[in-house]
């Protein structure tokens, strides 16, 4: 613990991490400016309760009326109540489709009439969500067509016209991306023409309502792959407003800036800036523990807030269960299954009182190390209050805050508010911060305001080739007669930023040639603002960055499939330029270094910022006498896609004997994981030596066979349970038995993720079903240490993996991947990252859930 005193009247902002290949320029030249677009908030007093519920920012999945309807005179009650004691007057809801149209053409809207009413009755605006499929449906989820997707619009033209005046915002479904909301399997472009017809309806219905759209699960991260294909399907003209979803279980003061910024980015790509909201986030208790979810509820609204999100509905009031260990969504809530509120509840509460309907300047850099803050004004006072806390776990330090003399008052979210004694002059009050969020009211705004009121806008930006975009120093209004001084700037080779006018360049076609600039970057600038009235003028030095995601020319992806028996291969070609692009199309195998044209289109013509899907039939005999891994890649305009593996995979009558020596293995071509470009997570330094494998698959009627030859300099490193071997020292192997596939959603009938590890936290050799989150008690597992680390032999039944009546023959195409875990002793990431390494042969981090990636393996006779 650090208990020095840290000075927050140091206005110069320290940015970590330094720059490759970059560019300085020294020099003090002024900087174009823009102000940023707020809209302050009138007084909370003065509004009409429509008013106050337009202004407001905290909301809730608080009452869930449509899955408990049993309760709604016990619970349900007692859930208003609690709402009420919060301050919160959303509340997020269900109207499904099912329960106002039971059958086709029969409409019964009693209950949601009820509901709705509660509702009024309490004061809580509801934010109903329009969702999912037809009663007669037969369980599938998603519209596919036409048909079913006029089907959905009339219950949206019905349901929002009952309501008209009533409902100002509607959300167009939930979770579109993940196949528990939308399945079979989610699509983008079902989806978008989803959007777009229901937005005519409810424009029809109510040309005053608002819709939100998107609505994204979280896959690891937010889902952008979804989003782009909507954006590139026409979406953004069909909504009003993006929703998505997140939830987390570590500190948020890295990644959710960045990825709100991310997400604008992309909208702004195409055209977009609609405001965001965050319709669910939540922080379990079984993975943090109450004093830490009640520290990381408050600091996840806080950044929200600071980062222009208009309105967070919190996942959620209350826990579904206390007593179910295992299933980490059952303790999201500010309140037990029993009833009682947990720290969070207070936490939130006193968040609530503290922020709602203030003004926010923005968050707070440059306050120390570890120390995060967001700026906020009161509007009917004109007081401004700084939210201040300490980024580490159970630490504290102490900072030294500038206040003003009278109207000194320190509310910690976790404590009783005290306040200080007036003084005679403006002061520096010492504060201890801990991990939970301390307000103070009346903190000295002359001292903060340039700390939160000056950024580089956008903070995330995406340029392609030739091209250029805005990049300014933007101010908050506060901030008076402001006039920023530009000292020096530091910028990637090839990327230029014109200050003066507000614009950054992207790199020429010339340096591209190779990609070698693609990526994230990061533009800094060490900036002079001078503000303040004529009478007391002041100076702040300030360091500011912003992200420059620079993007190939053309993106291509290759994906091979299996047609009804006959094999393909899919190109998807994105143009991300402003310019067409024209040219062929090849599809090209590598060997060993020599490369062979397997199809070629002869003149695709691609328009600008346009994207071109071709499927290329592949003869038979490509694969007929595979006796070697090969690599095909697509080619278009200079660019190429991945490589896709392909490896052929001995089939006998009889397996090897699983005994860890591999030596039967030894004639058959392996997958080789040893290139930087396949690792999908890595902390430190990598090199081959740290860890890489070859690998192999080898298959019998009744059993798959799998043997790893594996580098890793502390070998066999696992203390965790088999359902989180990743974490640790462990091989994961993919298998789809209907062959390649174009699907990214897995078919758990016949894709199978299983794990192998030499032991666990309470076992010996192991072997696990991931989506099954069973161990496999009748798989063998063998492991023995070799000179550079250890061999892992492994067999599967079908049988044990419910495919006793599969049938596997010679030439039978199946997919395959496999990737190898590691974690060594002493290794440490930042928080929001994992620690250790993986390494995949073909596919992607999304691996488990998305089976597009996965490689090919055809089964051979090789004896």
């Amino acid at each position: 613990m650090n208990a020095q005193p840290f000075r927050l009247l140091v206005l110069l902002v320290a940015l970590a991490g330094p720059m490759l290949s970059c560019a300085t320029r020294h020099g003090a030249s002024e900087a174009r400016v823009q102000t940023k677009p707020v809209v302050l908030k009138q007084p909370a007093e003065s509004l009409t309760p429509a008013q106050r519920h337009a202004q407001a920012f905290y909301a809730l999945n608080g009452t869930k009326i449509f899955h408990i309807p049993e309760s709604l005179d016990g619970l349900v009650q007692q859930r208003f109540d609690w709402m009420r004691d919060l301050g919160v007057g959303w509340d997020r809801i269900d109207l499904w489709w099912g329960t106002v149209e039971p059958q086709r053409g029969t409409w019964n809207f009693a209950w949601p009439d009820r509901v709705f009413d509660e509702y009024e009755r309490h004061g809580v605006q509801w934010y109903p969500i329009l969702c999912y499929g037809s009663a007669w449906w037969d369980g599938r989820t998603g519209p596919q067509n036409e048909e079913e997707f006029a089907q959905f619009a009339e219950y949206v033209r019905r349901a929002v016209g009952r309501y008209k005046g009533r409902a100002p915002v509607w959300s167009l479904w939930n979770e579109p991306n993940i196949p528990t909301f939308w399945s079979p399997e989610p699509n983008p472009d079902h989806y978008t023409e989803l959007v777009k017809q229901s937005y005519r309806a409810l424009k029809q219905a109510d040309p005053d309502a608002r819709m939100a759209a998107m609505v994204l699960a979280p896959l690891g991260a937010w889902d952008r792959k979804f989003t782009e294909r909507a954006y590139q399907q026409g979406i953004k003209d069909h909504f009003d407003i993006f929703d998505y979803h997140y939830y987390r279980s570590h500190p948020p003061e890295r990644e959710v800036p960045a990825e709100i910024a991310e997400i604008r980015a992309v909208m702004a790509r195409y055209g977009d800036d609609k405001p965001i909201w965050i319709s669910e986030s939540g922080v379990s208790t079984i993975n943090v523990g109450e004093e830490r979810q009640a520290a990381y509820v408050a600091r996840n609204h806080l950044l929200a807030l600071a980062l222009g999100i208009e309105r967070f509905f919190y996942f959620d009031l209350q826990n579904w269960y206390d007593d179910r260990p295992h299933e980490w969504d059952s303790e999201l809530g500010l309140v037990t299954a029993a009833g009682k509120p947990k720290p969070s509840y207070h936490a939130y509460r006193t968040l609530v009182a503290q922020t709602e309907h203030l003004d926010v300047v923005g968050r707070c850099t440059g306050l120390g190390e570890d120390i995060e803050g967001v700026l906020l004004r009161d509007p009917a006072t004109h007081e401004f209050r700084l939210a201040v806390w300490q980024t580490k776990d159970h630490a504290f330090r102490t900072v030294e805050i500038a206040c003003d003399a009278r109207g000194v008052r320190i509310v910690p979210t976790m404590g009783e508010p005290r306040t200080l004694p007036d003084a005679e002059a403006p002061r520096v009050v010492t504060l201890e911060v801990t991990m939970h969020p301390v307000f103070v009211h009346g903190v000295d705004p002359m001292v903060y305001l340039p700390l939160a009121g000056v950024e580089l806008a956008p903070a995330h930006t995406i340029l392609a080739v030739g091209e250029h975009a805005p990049l300014a120093v933007e101010l908050h209004p506060f901030l008076e007669n402001p006039v920023v001084r530009v000292l020096s700037s530091t910028a990637p080779v090839g990327i230029q930023w014109d200050a003066a006018n507000g614009i950054v360049h992207g790199p020429s076609a010339r340096l591209l040639t190779n990609m070698v600039l693609t990526g994230r970057k990061t533009i800094e600038a060490q900036l002079e603002v001078e503000f303040g009235p004529a009478n007391d003028r002041r100076t702040a030095r300030l360091r500011r960055s912003a992200v420059l995601e620079i993007v190939p020319r053309l993106t291509l992806t290759l994906r091979p499939w299996l047609d009804e028996g006959r094999l393909m291969a899919g190109v998807r070609v994105e143009n991300r330029t402003a310019h067409p692009v024209a040219g062929p199309v090849r599809l090209v195998q590598v060997r060993d270094g020599r490369a062979e044209v397997l199809h070629e289109v002869p003149d695709v013509q691609l328009a600008a910022h346009a994207v071109h899907t071709l499927d290329l039939p592949l003869a038979a005999a490509t694969l007929e006498q595979l006796d070697g891994v090969v690599h095909w890649q697509a080619e278009f305009g200079g660019a190429t896609s991945k490589p896709f593996g392909v490896v052929p995979s001995r089939y006998s009558e009889t397996g090897p004997v699983v005994d860890g020596v591999l030596d039967e293995w030894g004639d058959l071509p392996a997958m080789s994981n040893d290139r930087v470009e396949q690792l999908t997570r890595t902390s430190g330094v990598w090199t081959p030596d740290v860890v890489s494998a070859h690998g192999r698959a080898w298959f019998t009627p009744t059993t798959l066979y799998f043997a790893a030859d594996i580098v890793d300099k502390d070998p066999m490193r696992n203390d965790n349970t088999p359902h989180q071997m990743w974490r640790g020292d462990a091989v994961e192997v993919y298998v789809g038995f209907d062959g390649p596939s174009r699907r990214t959603i897995i078919d758990k009938s016949v894709e199978f993720q299983i794990g192998f590890a030499a032991r666990t936290k309470d076992t010996g050799p192991v072997a696990f079903w991931f989506h099954e989150d069973a161990v496999l008690e009748d798989a063998r597992v063998a492991v023995r240490r070799t000179e550079r680390g250890y061999a892992l032999e492994a067999s599967v039944p079908l049988a044990a993996i419910g495919l006793d009546a599969m049938e596997l023959n010679e030439g039978m195409l199946l997919a395959l991947d496999y990737a190898v875990d590691d974690i060594d002793d002493g290794d440490w990431a930042p928080a929001g990252n994992l620690p250790g390494r993986a390494i995949l042969w073909n596919g992607t981090s999304m691996n488990w859930i998305d089976p597009s990636g996965w490689g090919m393996t055809v089964l051979r006779r090789m004896d």
